[in-house]
């Protein structure tokens, strides 16, 4: 195997190697809580603001750091098998019907989001959402359901000014139609 280097990449070899919730069907997923900043509510959930995002363009992974430590990983495979988006990337800045909130007066409460552990490495730990993610076509973006309790919103105008990218959907939804 080749050495590779980067975040994305090292998760893709720390998969591959480790005998974690990924790799191996008869282990139990290990869950962790994790405390993340509240800075609003919406649709009845603790809204967050990440941290950052990265974009690994060789595997197609997609990350979102809640913090220093924790970091939510997209998989190429999950991206393409289960959220049915494809990212590509682009030179224009992306514009949408609505926007990611911004709250003006943040809660500034702490909460513990339950994740479920994909890996370590580096002292970050790597984790995936136990909540849905699904591509919204109003934000041009993923609503990324942490758990039953949190939520945030990574809108088209976010992927595309901080990493040049814009999601697309593979599919509609088939009771989305179009009207004329």
């Amino acid at each position: 195997m080749k050495s590779v280097k980067g975040k994305s990449q090292e998760v893709n070899q720390l998969n591959q190697e480790s005998n974690g919730p990924l790799t191996s069907g008869a282990e139990k997923p290990q869950f962790v809580s994790v405390p993340v900043d509240v800075v609003g509510k919406m649709k009845g959930k603790n809204y967050i603001d990440i941290k950052g995002l990265s974009y690994n363009p060789e595997l197609g992974n997609l990350s979102l750091h809640l913090d220093d430590k924790h970091t939510i990983l997209f998989k190429g495979s999950f991206q393409k098998d289960f959220m049915k988006v494809v990212l590509k990337s682009t030179d224009k800045v992306e514009q949408s019907v609505k926007k990611s909130p911004d709250f003006e007066k943040p809660l500034g409460e702490k909460s513990n989001a339950r994740l479920r552990v994909l890996g370590e490495r580096d002292g970050r730990t790597f984790l995936g959402p136990t909540g849905a993610v699904k591509y919204d076509g109003s934000y041009r973006g993923l609503v990324v359901n942490l758990d039953d309790k949190h939520m945030t919103i990574v809108d088209s105008a976010m992927l595309s000014k901080e990493l040049g990218l814009t999601v697309s959907p593979i599919a509609m939804e088939k009771n989305v139609g179009l009207s004329r």
